[in-house]
């Protein structure tokens, strides 16, 4: 009783605020409008019934999306400003574009130009571009195969090329004499094609080594290692070296086995 009364509380509210000949005069144009169309009203409220079932299933998806889309209307609405910047900026292009007509015009017939001469070269050389670069394959994959190691050498020479050059013409070397090994022995020594080459750049600390440092020699699956443990060295008759560089020298032999000239 409660709620119907306030129902009609609020009616008569809506209905004193109502002027009487407006409402009759929607009401006549609404009848108007309807009269004689009912059988399309009702098709319309059908298929507006079909459109409701069709999207009724959707619903949770579309109010999954709207949701969804909140956070990129919100980007939307902050890069606002920029995008009309971008707007003005872009209507700026294209007023430069229509003043410049006549110079674009030309850049155009100028690389039309350029593109016919291109093709008249290349398609004149085709062939002859065609087997270069199939010339060219071998020496790519070569490259390709040791880049590192070209790398590693080409950043060996930037040490030379920014040194202080030298106060006289000519070039300076240090250079000393090392003992060799013994000479290969058979059959332990025989030779043996199985080293793989690739760039040890890395583990021989290059291309710059600092002052101090040695570094390890790597040694191929070529058979021998002259650096193998228990390689004897060459072994030098000290007093025919002596006696090829300073002479026979008089007196008594100088050495531990009392052998040959003073030493």
């Amino acid at each position: 009783m409660v709620e119907a009364n306030t129902v009609f509380e609020r009616l008569t509210d809506v209905l004193d605020g109502i002027d009487p000949a407006k409402l009759n005069q929607i009401l006549g144009a609404v009848a108007s409008a309807l009269n004689g169309n009912g059988e399309k009203v009702g098709q319309s409220l059908s298929e507006l019934n079909e459109l409701l079932g069709v999207l009724e299933p959707s619903l949770p998806n579309l109010s999954h999306d709207i949701d969804a889309s909140v956070p990129m209307l919100t980007a939307y609405a902050d890069a606002a400003p920029d995008l009309m910047n971008a707007i003005d900026n872009t209507s700026q292009i294209s007023r430069t574009i229509t003043d410049q007509q006549q110079h674009l015009d030309k850049f155009l017939v100028s690389a039309i130009g350029l593109a016919d001469e291109g093709n008249a070269v290349i398609g004149g050389n085709r062939d002859a571009l065609a087997g270069l670069l199939q010339l060219l394959i071998p020496t790519t994959e070569v490259l390709s195969k040791y880049h590192e190691g070209l790398g590693c050498s080409l950043k060996g020479l930037i040490p030379f090329a920014n040194m202080t050059p030298s106060p006289v013409p000519g070039a300076m070397i240090a250079a000393g004499l090392t003992l060799g090994t013994e000479r290969y022995r058979y059959p332990q020594d025989l030779p043996k094609v199985a080293a793989k080459g690739r760039s040890y750049c890395a583990e021989l600390g290059l291309p710059e080594i600092k002052p101090g440092d040695r570094p390890p020699i790597i040694i191929g699956d070529v058979g021998s290692n002259p650096t193998k443990y228990g390689n004897q060295g060459i072994l030098l008759n000290s007093d025919a070296l002596k006696q090829w560089l300073f002479g026979p020298i008089p007196g008594p032999p100088r050495n531990t086995s009392q052998i040959g000239m003073p030493g």
